[in-house]
């Protein structure tokens, strides 16, 4: 039997009496259908989700530090639901198939000093201090920024990265850091052929 839920996270916004809303409601769905695939119509909420969020009735529930638990009045601001719209992203015939936890036994396991990480994240603060002492510091001159653009094939004088990452050398960078991390032998430079003209 197709099965469906929900998680709803309260995200405070303000508690200042002045704005128009005041804690964001973030829900997550998860839905399993029966077998191997399914489709949206399976699922009776999500088939109508913005239709039946309109009616639906919200209470804030919260807690005090004596462990006390009491509700918080609330009105749901619903106006901007558009079910026609919801409804052509997410059309009826639309397939769903079920979450599979992928199997990573076999996966090679990669590691690092965990002990070591206050001390590089040190360093980094450091790096970035002594780059810029006065002003917050930029790409260019950080002490950090051309080991770490030498190590994905790209120098500093190709900035702004939007000039040169396009699909295919958004491709070839992260072969790259698979290269780096371990997923492979070091193939040499992230471009194939010239690097893109300046």
């Amino acid at each position: 039997m197709a099965t469906e839920s929900y998680l709803v996270t309260a995200l405070p916004y303000s508690a200042s009496s002045g704005e128009k809303f005041h804690v964001s409601l973030f829900v997550t769905h998860r839905i399993m259908p029966d077998g191997a695939e399914g489709v949206v119509n399976d699922f009776a909420l999500i088939r109508d989700w913005t239709a039946r969020l309109a009616g639906a009735r919200c209470i804030l529930r919260g807690g005090d530090v004596a462990g006390g638990v009491f509700d918080i009045p609330c009105t749901p601001l619903l106006d901007a639901l558009d079910p026609p719209l919801w409804q052509r992203v997410f059309p009826g015939l639309l397939p769903v198939r079920p979450w599979r936890v992928p199997d990573r036994t076999s996966a090679p396991w990669k590691t690092f000093p965990a002990h070591r990480m206050q001390q590089h994240a040190l360093l980094v603060h450091a790096a970035s201090l002594y780059s810029s002492p006065v002003a917050p510091p930029t790409v260019a001159g950080n002490a950090l920024a051309d080991p770490l653009l030498e190590s994905l094939g790209l120098s500093v004088r190709q900035l702004p990265l939007s000039r040169i990452i396009d699909g295919a050398h958004d491709r070839q960078i992260s072969n790259r850091l698979d290269d780096l991390s371990g997923g492979g032998g070091l193939n040499g430079p992230v471009f194939e052929g010239s690097p893109p003209p300046l």
